[in-house]
């Protein structure tokens, strides 16, 4: 009795890793040459490695097939995510040139024009906590820009940091003491 219902389950579960397999290198293409088109430097790619999963509390494989097929569905997603898996170092580059997040009502793209648009700095001057606010705002976006609001998500970024031992408890205090300057007001809002 058990041979009879494993016999068409195995077909069932053959025919979907064929169907899956297939899906996955159909997309296979298209990622090969968005990854060779986007570029960022190893260091900060390994910094969002390692703080993404942090801030957002989301896989880095996850949020980069989420960039990758925001307009495409959750087929295609899926497909994204398999890849990412099998090559692990392209989804933090994917989030660092392709991440983006709304700042009214204009749409920032990636780590560079974040710099930019948002802190009035080279991405290279950034901390990490400025990085990790990026990561956080890919991730989940900013529900309001005032003053207020952006400290309550710098500190919320912070004690994530602090929990997962990013940073140190002094560090923590630092920072949170640190003042939060954003464009275009240069003038700090706390």
């Amino acid at each position: 009795m058990i041979r009879d219902n494993l016999a068409p389950m195995s077909y069932v579960l053959i025919l979907f890793l064929a169907l899956t397999t297939l899906v996955v290198l159909g997309h296979a293409d298209g990622y090969n040459l968005l990854v060779q088109n986007t570029a960022a430097e190893p260091g900060l790619t390994e910094r969002v490695r390692m703080l993404y999963p942090i801030v957002s509390r989301e896989e880095v494989g996850a949020a980069a097939a989420r960039i990758l097929a925001q307009d495409e569905g959750w087929v295609s997603e899926g497909a994204y995510r398999v890849l990412f898996e099998l090559h692990a170092e392209d989804a933090a580059t994917m989030i660092v040139a392709q991440g983006s997040f709304q700042r009214g009502r204009r749409e920032i793209l990636g780590w560079k024009q974040a710099a930019d648009w948002v802190f009035g700095q080279l991405p290279q001057q950034l901390s990490d906590t400025e990085l990790a606010l990026y990561c956080y705002w890919v991730g989940h976006g900013q529900k309001g820009w005032g003053p207020d609001d952006l400290l309550v998500t710098r500190k919320v970024v912070l004690q994530r940091m602090l929990d997962a031992g990013f940073l140190t408890e002094t560090d923590y205090h630092l920072e949170v003491e640190r003042p939060l300057a954003l464009r275009p007001n240069p003038v700090p809002i706390n």
